[in-house]
């Protein structure tokens, strides 16, 4: 028997609590906010994308759960805060092409946005 490998009455050395284990990304890459571009975050958090890497930072993540609105223009990509989204809505929606986006194509129907004057997307 190896005498190196551990035994079932051998623990492991306990994780210290204020380390940050970041399974999902392979060694090297950097987190980066899909709508600030900010790589700097406490906690990262779901984006509207089905894509696991697009995450949020904590402050835009927070907007996004209140308001589940933002901006489709991809030099813009803003999410509005609850303030500004009432401020968008009670303009009323308008519809639009979409720039700087190749992955909406037509029309589309929503708020404009206070940053750029492109669409925005709200998820109802």
């Amino acid at each position: 028997r190896d005498s190196s490998a551990p035994t079932s009455t051998q623990t492991s050395p306990r994780r210290d609590k204020g380390m940050h284990h970041h399974h999902h990304h392979p060694h090297g890459a950097l987190r980066k906010c899909v709508s600030c571009d900010s790589q700097d975050s406490p906690c990262w958090r779901p984006s509207w994308s089905k894509r696991r890497q697009d995450q949020l930072c904590n402050s835009c993540g927070l907007r996004y759960k209140k308001t589940k609105t933002r901006c489709l223009n991809m030099q813009c990509k803003k999410i509005p805060t609850k303030g500004e989204l009432n401020i968008m809505k009670s303009q009323g929606k308008v519809s639009g092409h979409v720039a700087n986006n190749p992955d909406i194509n037509g029309l589309v129907v929503g708020y404009r946005c206070l940053f750029c004057n492109s669409i925005t997307e709200t998820m109802e």
